[in-house]
């Protein structure tokens, strides 16, 4: 059996090392300071640096539930490609299945199952449970390209049904009492808007989207992909943060579909540990979903070549410290199986087998100066509360709460505190990264990213999506990451634009690969670039143009009867 962690260590940040002050001009040189503990909290900060070793496409059974909705502003286009969200949606669908029948195609064959839901005011079922191969794909893509939106959103019968769905496929796999428990389900749920009709409350949908066999815990993958700036952030991120092993991701910019669907094929084929939990000893480990220091946090798929940074603190440096990785490791065994006298074949089992590794403090005597990771911690508390208060404004409102003048007073006060903080952390950030010559980093650049972005939103009913959506893939690390929403400085009194620091892309970077984080494996790279293709609507191509500094000298005539020619356009034109 290979080893899925290639290296994990602990190390904490040398305490003699404290970061610069800095003055800010803009507010009578009053100082910049950063404490990531204010004092005289007794925390020592650290980090559990995990890398993952490169493992195989896994084998094992696959069943993957869509459920795509088709209401009316499914229909909306896109400016830059002039394609609709459902163009989209139904092309990356396609192509993921059309990637992943090539995975049926090989040694050892992998058995796949897909099943698609399409919803609007009413839940249809367009393609059964069918298994993905060479002769199914067809009906499979006449289907997906005959959804057409129209109508409103329930919410309350999708999320219902698909629930359905997932426990019926746990309760068959429990019944095959022959084949080890290695079925692998994964729901990809995608909306672009609120629910319109049927329960709208985000707490009862929730409840009734959890799985009812409260004996039998849920570790399929749940995948919840906000589709454009118009759907219910709150309710998403409240459906991942209520599962093991769920993520939200919100697609900004439609047209990037295919990076986002590149990812989460890259997921489905190539966890290397499920189901994993760190347990700590002697420190707490930070739980980015509640801001919270905890002992235990569960982090749930580790991929294959993936690199993790956790934050720990202690109050005790001078005791043993160590963490604990419990996770189930993915194998798989093949054996001959004689079919007939001379007839031999091979039969590969997969099944879940559990994984222990423990973590100790990096014997290393020289000093530790992890400020960076200080500052993303900085950053994930912010994205936390910018969320937060985002989503407690967002469901007032819709909740029409009528709230005391001295209790709104004292939230509007608290709401202003923690904008304010935020600024100056950005400007702290800022000075930081200019003075030791960061400015094109990228790890302190997708910091500020995130800082810019969670306060240009901050308090706002686009507040939950963009910051969750920043706080989700720097919690989780991803691949994929949204991009600023568009600026639109009407307040004044932010001054946002001084704060601007010049964040350019790498000019070595692909265009294609402009919206990825410095997470994305080489195997995340390769599969995403496999989703890119888009067919043109034109069937034939466009013939080339002219430059618009060319003269009519350039057009020399080559023959006596293009000279005619020439001069008869030459007259008419002149």
């Amino acid at each position: 059996m290979s080893q899925p962690i290639k290296n994990a260590y602990l190390k904490f940040h040398d305490p003699t090392i404290i970061p610069e002050t800095f003055t800010d001009t803009d507010a009578n040189n009053t100082p910049l300071v950063f404490e990531l503990f204010p004092k005289p909290d007794p925390y020592n900060f650290g980090i559990l640096q995990l890398e993952m070793n490169e493992t195989s496409q896994i084998t094992n059974p696959l069943f993957i539930l869509f459920s795509i909705d088709r209401s009316q502003s499914m229909d909306d286009i896109c400016p830059t490609d002039h394609k609709t969200k459902m163009d989209h949606a139904k092309h990356t669908t396609k192509k993921m299945l059309e990637i992943l029948l090539k995975k049926t195609y090989h040694y050892p064959p992998q058995t796949i199952y897909v099943q698609l839901l399409v919803f609007d005011d009413d839940t249809k079922e367009i393609v059964p449970k069918t298994l993905l191969d060479s002769t199914t794909i067809t009906q499979i893509n006449t289907s997906i390209d005959s959804i057409q939106p129209q109508n409103s959103t329930n919410l309350e019968l999708v999320l219902t049904k698909s629930r359905q769905i997932m426990e019926n496929e746990n309760e068959n796999e429990n019944e095959k009492e022959d084949e080890p428990q290695s079925y692998m389900k994964t729901e990809i749920f995608l909306t672009d808007g609120n629910a319109t009709t049927g329960i709208k409350n985000v707490r009862k949908l929730t409840e009734l989207s959890l799985y009812k066999t409260p004996e039998k815990e849920d570790n399929d993958e749940h995948i919840y992909i906000g589709y454009g700036d118009d759907h219910n952030a709150n309710l998403l991120q409240t459906l991942a943060q209520s599962r093991n092993n769920a993520s939200y991701y919100f697609l900004d910019q439609i047209e990037n579909s295919n990076l986002l669907f590149g990812e989460i094929l890259h997921g489905i084929l190539y966890p290397a540990l499920k189901n994993t939990t760190i347990k700590t000893n002697n420190c707490e480990i930070y739980d980015y979903k509640t801001n919270t220091w905890t002992n235990t946090i569960k982090i749930g798929t580790l991929l294959s070549e993936s690199a993790k940074t956790y934050h720990i603190r202690t109050t005790t440096p001078q005791e043993q410290i160590t963490a604990t990785i419990c996770a189930e490791q993915i194998t798989a065994t093949i054996c001959a199986e004689q079919i007939t006298g001379t007839i031999c074949v091979e039969k590969i089992t997969t099944q879940n087998t559990p994984f222990i590794y423990r973590v100790e403090v990096l014997p290393d005597p020289t000093q530790q100066d992890i400020t960076k990771y200080m500052f993303r911690q900085k950053v994930q508390e912010y994205l936390y509360l910018s969320k937060y208060i985002s989503n407690y404004i967002d469901e007032s409102s819709k909740q029409m709460i009528i709230i005391p003048k001295e209790d709104r007073k004292r939230q509007n006060d608290r709401i202003n505190t923690v904008k304010n903080d935020m600024k100056r952390f950005m400007k702290y950030l800022k000075c930081y990264m200019i003075n030791h010559y960061l400015e094109h980093d990228k790890f302190h650049q997708n910091l500020y990213e995130d800082l810019y972005i969670s306060y240009k939103t901050f308090a706002t009913l686009k507040g939950a999506m963009y910051s969750g959506a920043r706080q989700h893939s720097q919690g989780r690390q991803t691949s994929y990451i949204i991009s600023s929403p568009c600026q639109n400085d009407t307040d004044n009194d932010d001054n946002i634009n001084n704060l601007n620091i010049n964040l350019p892309r790498s000019h070595n970077t692909p265009i294609l690969f402009r919206h990825l984080s410095e997470n994305t494996t080489p195997t995340q790279r390769r599969i995403i670039a496999e989703m890119t293709s888009f067919p043109t609507r034109s069937r034939t191509p466009s013939p080339p143009l002219a430059p618009s500094n060319i003269s009519k000298e350039d057009f020399e005539p080559l023959t006596d009867i293009d000279k005619i020619l020439f001069n008869k356009f030459a007259t008419s034109t002149s």
